[in-house]
């Protein structure tokens, strides 16, 4: 699991609620569940791909421990930050593992160069290493610019964090700063890097060329007055349209009435948090499901 933070706050240990209904959920109570808690490097002096890396770094850790994982039952999450650190970092590992089964599957005068292979045709052996990804209010792209959000009155008083625009101008900054600093680049130069980093997967998910690359299963939570949503709500329309062909189911909620870390602030008691449990219980459904156990996902 990895938490939010916005790629520069630290925040680790808020998603404790999280861990907590999902450890205690029913239906994963003869499951061997095992959920690490997990941070990662803070721009702006680590700025991204930073973050990913430290993420691909526990998931080899989990791969070198055999006797503790199930390398066929890992499953990734995140809120906010952590869940585009989760979509990306399934990207990275899907595209590997569908070069390697490709290459494999070469004839010999092709691997010889006789034939180029090419990256999108389908391969017919082809496992994703990541059974399911559960990606809370997630950044679907760096491109263009934020959605502007209107709060009716009414709604003010409920839970969640309205990012205000210039916050998510000071997280964008920080997060494509450059590795080298003062950078050695020209203006120009420097906004090409930029640019050419916001059009990778691993730091945009919703720009993934190839569908199948992502997890078999993913779950998209967004909440109405977050900046977020339109371009995760896009993201899912596509998955939905393009996810059968390549093996891809998405599932998904929009929670009415809250804000971006609703989860995080809301009390027994208050507006959204039955909405809270719902979405939780869905990333436990998702997890017995990705580990074989035939449960439902969308919670009635």
């Amino acid at each position: 699991m990895l938490l939010g933070s916005g790629w520069v706050l630290r925040g680790l240990g808020q998603e404790a609620a999280f861990l907590r209904q999902t450890l205690a959920n029913p239906v994963l109570a003869d499951y061997p569940l095992t959920l690490l808690d997990c941070d990662y490097a803070k721009s702006p002096e680590w700025p991204c791909p930073a973050d990913t890396e430290d993420a691909r770094d526990v998931y080899d850790w989990v791969l070198s421990h055999p006797e503790l994982f199930d390398k066929d039952r890992i499953t990734l999450g995140g809120f906010s930050a952590g869940a585009t650190i989760a979509l990306g970092l399934s990207i990275v590992l899907g595209e590997e593992a569908k070069s390697k089964e490709q290459a494999a599957e070469q004839p010999p005068e092709e691997k010889a160069g006789a034939v180029a292979p090419s990256s999108s045709s389908p391969s017919s052996t082809f496992v994703h290493p990541i059974k399911a990804v559960f990606a809370v209010y997630p950044v679907a792209t760096w491109e263009g610019s934020r959605s502007r959000v209107i709060i009716p009155p009414e709604s003010k008083s409920k839970p969640g964090y309205l990012l205000p625009l210039w916050f998510s101008k000071i997280i964008t900054k920080a997060h494509l700063f450059s590795p080298v600093h003062p950078s050695k680049l020209t203006p120009a130069e420097e906004q090409a890097r930029k640019e050419a980093l916001i059009l990778q997967p691993v730091v945009s998910p919703a720009r993934v060329a190839d569908v199948s690359e992502l997890s078999p299963i993913i779950v998209l939570i967004t909440a109405e007055f977050d900046h977020l949503t339109r371009d995760t709500e896009l993201l899912r329309e596509r998955l939905q349209r393009e996810g059968e062909a390549a093996g891809v189911k998405v599932y998904g909620k929009l929670v009415k009435g809250v804000g971006h870390g609703w989860d995080e602030v809301v009390k027994k008691g208050q507006f959204g948090h039955e909405e809270r449990g719902e979405v939780y219980d869905m990333g436990a459904r998702m997890i017995a499901r990705a580990g074989g156990l035939d449960r439902e996902i969308e919670v009635a």
